[in-house]
């Protein structure tokens, strides 16, 4: 079965995708293009009923103010002209818009449409008209693209050098070159690559921060062509910034050796170790452990190379390779024993070797390291980066267990807090007291915790902090603990987000427990709507999980908002029927008493059918729908679903169907009073008989 995933649009959705309706009234008939007869229709028909719509279309656009929905809507206008052949109506229209902005925007839309219909001539003409290039600077890539696809390489290229953004330039260049080599035109590429060798030399900092990678892209491809040219001379030693940038390339297609030789050509020691550093970590991600050992003992510089020896040992572990982790971190100890390291160094290295030994459920090891590295952290000068290593070190002897190491290093930290002007940077202050206060609560230390949050100075963060330990409690469990904290907050817009989201979060705590019952009468107990349908919603996503989906429903039934719960069905629709349940989504749907939303969950149904090839079960359940008898309050929601409908019967390639749905909701049009929103319906009309033209 293929995966997928579907948007399901409820009744309200499908109300808004045609824009805010506000409140309306009903309204007389307008003028409306006459429908064509119902009979067999060709694609010259379906063309002809999407320019009769579009008159209409441009009144509305030309009564709108909104820069955004103008466009929108005169999109449509020239997609259908694109898609019917009236290319001379296009730019008169776009001519005729006095905005540049709008403008602009409209003629970068019209480059798309022209490259959908494979009119890449006009998609060139087209993006010459834009004034101002910085606007719309993808036409080129995309006009370029499109001629790459179509094999025409002179004539991308001479799309190319019209951008006159060069990052735009050099890459489609370049990308060009590596086609036309691809293809044996290896004179043509190397051409393409002179042109565009200059292009990023002359980059400058303002332009882009990118040039060492363009450069590097350029030196890729003249390699991967294997003939020598005097123009690529300044490749030959071309920075170690580009080389840098090189690496990845030869080094994610596991092209070791290549990576290797190019990290050898780097002239500063320390950028070649990481970039060895970096190969190692490629070779040891692709599974290649041995490869990756070999490539980090190259590193001359003892500190790297530890890291890297570390990163691979982490990488094997997480690989369930774990003899190979293992092996690395006895060859790191040897390095560490013959190797004179600074005592900053020893400390960062000995927390990530205590990080590597935790993870591997080497306690002793973890606890030998760390406390190594907790006699040096003195070492670290800066105060600031000292309290950050602590504060790590006391997470990782809780995460041990060890809770009275943990414990000793919290004073250190405050004291060390004490000693730092804060001016500059008061609010991480106040997030550092407010990590340590939720590490005493973890430990059961509740009156030092509050000791910490009551030393913040500022009202409004030590609000936050009270606010972080009572969710601190909810988390584990303590729910009566993290509501007596909610009651310090002063702020009461933040106690009334507090006590919600700690009740929210104490109930997905039981829920972890599987303590449904529980977690269901705290949920009901929570008064504001949209926490409440919060907390409901995570204890049915958890029946979900379990595909327990009757005890799902039962939760979700007592939603509140009717919205929510049609939403919450719809999920269990969409999970029924992407599992080819289809029998049980159907008849789940039909369970909604809103019709609106039944029909929606029908059309659901009926798109994943379609989308798993069976468009006669498709075309069969649409066939359900009574078209006329939809009962919305406003014509934009009917509509809305009637387009929906014509959609999923393209989908089942129903082509007549569509359009008999189609002539329906143009009669619906009618009834629609605001120009805006009857444009977005007829212009969304039009496409859908664009769509079946094709």
């Amino acid at each position: 079965m293929k995966k997928l995933s579907i948007y399901l649009v409820s009744s309200l959705n499908l109300a808004l995708l045609l824009g805010n309706t506000g409140m309306m009234a009903w309204a007389n008939p307008s003028n409306v293009p006459s429908i064509i007869s119902q009979q067999t229709q060709t694609q010259g028909d379906y063309k002809k009923q999407a320019l009769a719509i579009v008159p209409q279309i441009i009144e509305a656009a030309n009564k709108e103010e909104d820069e955004y929905t103008k466009t929108s809507l005169l999109q449509s206008v020239t997609r259908v002209y694109i898609a019917s052949g009236e290319y001379d109506k296009v730019l008169p229209l776009v001519n005729s818009i006095k905005d540049e902005q709008i403008k602009s925007g409209l003629l970068g839309s019209i480059v798309s449409q022209y490259i959908e219909f494979n009119q890449l001539e006009r998609a060139t003409q087209t993006a010459k008209a834009i004034i101002n290039q910085d606007d719309q600077p993808w036409v080129f890539s995309a006009i370029a693209e499109a001629y790459i696809n179509e094999g025409e390489y002179d004539k991308a290229a001479a799309i190319a050098n019209g951008a006159k953004n060069k990052n735009i330039k050099v890459s489609l260049l370049t990308n060009i070159a590596t086609k036309a080599a691809e293809s044996g035109q290896k004179k043509k590429a190397l051409d393409l690559l002179a042109s565009a060798l200059p292009v990023a030399q002359s980059m400058t900092s303002e332009e882009t921060t990118e040039k060492p990678y363009f450069i590097a892209e350029i030196a890729l491809a003249y390699e991967k062509i294997g003939q020598s040219d005097s123009r690529f001379n300044a490749l030959n030693n071309p920075g170690d910034d580009v080389l840098v940038n090189m690496i990845p390339s030869y080094a994610g297609m596991e092209e070791y050796d290549k990576a290797i030789a190019i990290a050898n050509r780097i002239q500063s020691r320390e950028t070649k170790a990481s970039a060895l550093r970096e190969i190692s970590g490629y070779a040891a991600g692709n599974g290649k452990y041995q490869k990756a050992r070999e490539i980090v003992n190259q590193i001359e510089d003892k500190t790297i190379k530890i890291y890297g020896l570390i990163n691979i040992a982490d990488i094997a572990w997480n690989g369930d390779k774990k003899e190979e982790a293992k092996a690395m971190l006895s060859e790191v100890k040897e390095i560490i024993k013959t190797t004179q390291l600074e005592d900053k160094s020893k400390v960062y290295i000995f927390t990530s070797m205590a990080t590597s030994y935790r993870q591997m459920g080497q306690k002793e090891e973890a606890l030998a390291y760390l406390s190594e590295s907790l006699n040096l952290v003195k070492s670290i000068e800066d105060k600031s980066e000292q309290i950050q290593t602590l504060l790590d070190m006391a997470a990782q002897y809780q995460e041990i267990g060890e809770k009275d190491q943990q414990l000793a290093i919290l004073p250190q930290i405050l004291d060390l807090i004490k000693t730092i002007n804060f001016s500059e940077d008061p609010y991480i202050k106040s997030l550092w007291l407010s990590s340590i206060a939720r590490q005493y609560i973890k430990n059961g230390q509740d009156e030092q915790a509050l000791t910490v949050i009551n030393s913040i100075e500022n009202p409004e963060e030590r609000d936050q902090g009270l606010y972080d330990i009572a969710v601190e409690y909810a988390m584990n469990g303590q729910y009566n603990r993290a509501i007596e904290t909610v009651k310090k907050i002063k702020s009461e817009e933040l106690r009334t987000i507090a006590r919600n989201l700690v009740t929210t979060t104490y109930i997905s705590s039981l829920v972890e427990k599987g303590q449904y019952d529980k977690a269901i009468q705290e949920a009901n107990k929570i008064t504001e709507i949209d926490f409440k349908t919060n907390a409901l919603n995570m204890i049915a996503y958890s029946y979900i999980e379990k595909e327990e989906y009757a005890q799902a429903l039962q939760i979700i039934n007592t939603i509140p908002n009717p919205q929510d719960r049609i939403d919450g069905i719809n999920y269990i629709i969409f999970l029924y029927s992407n599992s080819e349940k289809y029998d049980k989504a159907i008849e789940l749907a039909n369970t909604i008493t809103d019709q609106p939303a039944k029909i929606s969950a029908i059309i659901s149904i009926a798109s994943t059918y379609a989308y798993n090839e069976k468009p006669n079960e498709a075309i069969k359940l649409l066939n359900t729908i009574d078209i006329n008898n939809i009962n919305t309050n406003e014509p934009t929601q009917t509509l809305s679903i009637l387009t929906n409908i014509a959609s999923t019967y393209t989908q089942a390639n129903a082509k007549q169907k569509t359009a008999e749905i189609l002539a329906k909701a143009i009669q619906i049009s009618n009834q629609i009073p605001n120009s805006p929103d009857k444009g977005y319906a007829l212009s969304r009309i039009a496409e859908q008989y664009i769509e079946i033209s094709k």
